[in-house]
């Protein structure tokens, strides 16, 4: 769901009881605080967050671009350091120890620069630039302040050269525009109902009707 902001603080001043989530600046504040360390529990949940990009529309309907925009983000320090190790880094949508899940897999997006650049230049923007030089810039949308998207944006503008444009919406209309398909790209997450590989597949990306699938301007005639 959306960011819990201002929960942390009404839970301190015992207005609430209890609160399901810290952002990684409130989490930092905990375990360095040894009276409320002592409130802090945690557990593995199989929930996964990932890009969705619009696979019907330019840019992002170029398989090769999006998969250089999937090599040239470094998924480790943003869990390790960025979320303080409250998440772990994901290459398929299957989480580890989730039925399925296959860690061969990590080779198609894993971290690495010289295959961005170079699946980028393939694709038709050699050093982030189109053939009449003009540079590419990429339109992204942020449920409110995502900090995973300011990463995103500085991974793909730093190691791509290429320009992305990160827009803030209300809630409420983010969703909107997620039903309607109007953001080219944002984050999505989905987290599990029942422990079978067919829940974070088939139920998210169905592939059906003229849109693609419900969710994602996504569609793949084999899958």
């Amino acid at each position: 769901g959306a960011p819990a902001v201002g929960w942390f603080n009404s839970w301190l001043n015992k207005e609430i009881d209890y609160i399901a989530r810290l952002e990684p600046q409130e989490l930092v504040q905990v375990v360095n605080d040894i009276e409320l360390e002592k409130y802090l529990h945690s557990f593995n949940n199989f929930q996964t967050s990932y890009l969705s990009l619009d696979c019907l529309q330019p840019p992002f309907d170029n398989l090769l671009l999006r998969r250089a925009l999937s090599h040239a983000i470094d998924r480790t320090p943003f869990c390790e350091k960025v979320m303080q190790k409250t998440r772990i880094p994901a290459f398929t949508m299957l989480p580890p120890e989730f039925p399925a899940h296959n860690p061969e897999l990590k080779t198609i997006q894993e971290f690495d620069v010289e295959k961005a650049g170079s699946l980028l230049t393939e694709a038709g923007y050699p050093n982030g630039k189109d053939a009449s030089g003009n540079q590419l810039v990429l339109q992204m949308y942020s449920r409110g302040r995502e900090v995973l998207m300011e990463y995103i944006k500085d991974q793909w503008e730093r190691y791509l050269g290429i320009s992305v444009n990160l827009q803030t919406l209300e809630n409420s209309v983010w969703g909107a525009r997620r039903a309607a398909h109007t953001m080219p790209a944002y984050i999505g997450e989905y987290e599990y109902d029942y422990l079978d590989p067919a829940n974070l597949l088939t139920r998210l990306w169905k592939s059906t009707g003229a849109n693609g699938s419900p969710r994602h301007a996504w569609r793949n005639e084999k899958f």
